[in-house]
């Protein structure tokens, strides 16, 4: 069975990268979520029926969709369904409630909301004057032989994540399919990803991680992504063993919950064999990998952004600095900057400045925020 050349830009376009798998290793189970698998073939198609639904809903290439709905195979499926059609897919935060919930929503700009019953009632407190659909009320069904499949190009946008708002006001970043392709391909050459492998995710859907380390990992090498609603501290080891998971990603205070739980004869009883644990302190990587038996823990750092900006190989033989970030990505040039934009001299602060060697490595701006996206460059600098 071979891959898609991602050589060629051509072949850099998620939805194309699923009916190359459908075609070419079609009863590979591409999605699990307990005693639900779904293959690759069967992926497709249901994405092809939900893309039709779309279609009705008169939803067409460079509309678009709000999904605000828990984790989920039907969420993917439905960003699939929107890659087909080139609809602009739009993951809105769960956590959301009342003002900030109908600001999202108004600031999206969608054609369409679709929402679960668990979430159904939130949008009820709130206006939304858009159309809203239910997945498991409503019939979110098509005939998936009426697909037309939009021309696109790997650096046509194909989702808006909107930021955590930390540093400001939320703003929505349109990412393009090279961008989650180019971060898909380093976290499987990271983990050393081959046929048969499982990669779990139990982030929400919400947020880049889960995509770029989990299902588009998976996508890109045609393996399998398991899936979990949600992080738990005391079955995660299980869960791994239960998907026969190869590969992990654990984000902040995730593993250091793992690490803080009481030691176990089954620690080292998973299948685990490459982890991303970002950030990792140095001083228990070594130990974390001994009492857990992974082989390797790997460091990364970026952003919705920049998704991959600095990647830390844990090869058993690099030395690295104390609490390194790694090197740059070949396709950006990395600079620490001062306020006039000099070089600061080692060992003084600056501000990480990107610039790109390639086409679409960085985002595609923020979504109807020109002023915001303008501030964020200053000469040919991100």
């Amino acid at each position: 069975m071979t891959l898609p050349d991602y050589t060629q830009n051509e072949n850099r376009v998620l939805s194309r990268i699923l009916v190359h798998h459908a075609q070419t290793r079609p009863d590979t189970v591409f999605l699990w979520a307990d005693e639900t698998r779904i293959t690759y073939a069967e992926a497709l198609q249901q994405a092809k029926v939900y893309a039709a639904f779309l279609q009705d809903e008169n939803l067409a290439q460079g509309d678009r969709l709000c999904l605000f709905m828990g984790s989920s195979v039907d969420f993917i499926l439905l960003a699939f369904a929107a890659n087909l059609l080139g609809v602009h897919w739009i993951p809105v935060n769960t956590d959301y409630r009342g003002r900030w919930l109908q600001e999202t929503l108004q600031d999206s700009q969608p054609r369409l909301v679709i929402t679960d019953t668990q979430y159904q009632s939130r949008l009820t407190e709130i206006h939304c004057d858009v159309p809203v659909r239910v997945l498991g009320q409503d019939r979110l069904a098509g005939n998936p032989e009426s697909v037309t499949v939009a021309d696109q190009r790997y650096g046509d946008t194909a989702s808006i994540m909107w930021t955590s708002g930390t540093t400001g006001k939320s703003k929505g970043v349109m990412q393009s399919h090279n961008a989650w392709v180019r971060s898909a391909l380093s976290a499987a050459e990271m983990g050393g990803m081959v046929d048969g492998d499982v990669s779990y995710n139990c982030l929400p859907l919400y947020n880049s991680a889960a995509w770029v380390t989990g299902i588009y990992p998976a996508l890109v090498t045609g393996t399998t992504c398991a899936l979990d609603p949600a992080f738990s501290a005391t079955s995660f080891w299980e869960r791994t063993r239960y998907y026969g998971a190869t590969h992990v990603f654990t984000l902040g205070a995730m593993h250091m919950f793992l690490w803080a739980a009481p030691k176990s004869d089954l620690d080292r009883d998973n299948p685990v064999r490459s982890a991303q644990m970002v950030p990792m302190p140095d001083e228990i990587r070594e130990p974390f990998k001994e009492r857990f038996g992974i082989k390797a823990i790997h460091q990364g750092f970026g952003q919705s952004e920049i998704m991959l900006l600095m990647r830390r190989f844990d090869d058993g033989e690099t030395l690295w600095p104390p609490n390194s970030l790694g090197t740059p990505a070949s396709d950006i040039e990395v600079a620490l900057l001062d306020d006039d934009d000099h070089p600061v001299a080692v060992g003084q602060p600056g501000e990480v400045c990107i610039r790109e060697k390639s086409a679409h490595v960085l985002f595609n701006g923020y979504f109807n925020n020109e002023a915001a996206t303008r501030d964020a460059f200053r000469h040919d600098w991100y």
